[in-house]
């Protein structure tokens, strides 16, 4: 018995540990002491999106964003973004758009490409297979998300799952859209 608890306590060590980030491009993961805050502006951050044309942040500037940061490999990543895509269909009209960045490797493009597909995601998705934005917002691990204002400043960051209905961030939500 004492063995199958130890047996369950890896598994269950290492499947938390899934999630947590690959080391960046450099070799070494994210600082953990070190973390994009609320006040601060949104680093600069440029990608291909899926659909082949370039786009950075700052295209987005003039709406209020909610960027989030995820991986194909990652369960808790995969199961919030039906939520993500409901946030922006809904809250598009109101000068809101969910921007997420895909952190898969270059040769995993199709599958996250089939996922977005098949799921009909609206949402623009920007590939970043060498990990740039890990390191530029000091990421540990997936999902993260961080809410931007229309200036470019971070007004809320959630290091993990965003949940149907989540209140706290429909808090945010209800404040950063009334600014804006």
């Amino acid at each position: 018995m004492t063995r199958i608890r130890t047996y369950l306590s890896l598994a269950l060590v290492l499947f938390i540990g899934a999630c947590q980030g690959k080391p960046t491009a450099g070799g070494e993961p994210a600082p953990a002491t070190s973390k994009s805050t609320p006040g601060e502006p949104v680093p600069r951050l440029t990608g291909k999106l899926l659909s082949g044309e370039y786009a950075q942040i700052e295209d987005f500037r003039g709406k209020v964003i909610l960027l989030n940061v995820w991986a194909t490999w990652c369960p808790p990543c995969r199961q919030e973004l039906p939520e993500l895509d409901r946030l922006h269909r809904e809250l598009g009209p109101k000068g809101f758009s969910v921007v997420t960045i895909n952190v898969d490797k270059a040769g995993d493009e199709p599958e996250v490409r089939k996922l977005v597909d098949d799921y009909g995601f609206a949402f623009p998705v920007i590939l970043d297979p060498k990990n740039r934005a890990t390191q530029s917002l000091r990421l540990n691990g997936y999902p993260v998300s961080l809410l931007v204002d229309a200036k470019g400043t971070i007004l809320w960051r959630r290091d993990g799952m965003i949940i149907p209905e989540d209140p706290e961030l429909a808090e945010h939500l209800k404040k950063a859209l009334g600014s804006s």
